[in-house]
């Protein structure tokens, strides 16, 4: 799950999301942290914005290591 803060009300979730989630993805996988961005390893997320002074990004991973 992502939950995306943004300070302004001019950020909308599809351009965030998407253009955040390719990297997030790609990172933890030359981390290591998952094996792979396939649907074999990730089947799903979920994501929601909100607005706040301090932008960041908040992940939640779940589910059974493969």
């Amino acid at each position: 799950h992502f939950s995306y803060y943004v300070d302004s009300i001019r950020w909308d979730l599809d351009n965030v999301d998407a253009g955040a989630r390719k990297f997030i993805m790609d990172g933890l996988k030359d981390a290591k942290i998952i094996p792979d961005d396939s649907i074999k390893y990730v089947v799903g997320y979920s994501c929601e914005v909100f607005l706040s002074e301090t932008p960041r990004i908040v992940m939640r991973i779940s589910g059974e290591p493969n």
